[in-house]
């Protein structure tokens, strides 16, 4: 599959997902490996995101560099990179 095509329906997906939200989500595609960048705001959307990733047709590998944007207090933001 082409690598274009191949990032459009990984970001349709993404954006499918009810539990998910992936407008922070940038995805790249090379020789149908994804790389999925930007922020998410928990651990579990980070996972989500890669499971969805990795369940597309024609992926063969995924590196996931979500970051978890968190805020404990208002105006603060901390990002934490895995």
């Amino acid at each position: 599959m082409d690598d274009e095509l191949l990032r459009q329906e990984v970001l349709h997906d993404l954006h499918q997902s009810e539990v998910l939200d992936s407008s922070t989500i940038y995805v790249t595609v090379d020789q149908e490996k994804v790389v999925l960048d930007g922020t998410v705001v928990s651990d579990g959307e980070r996972r989500v995101a890669e499971d969805i990733a990795e369940r597309s047709p024609g992926v063969s590998e995924v590196e996931n560099h979500l970051r978890i944007h968190q805020s404990e207090h208002p105006g603060i933001q901390v990002e934490e990179r895995f």
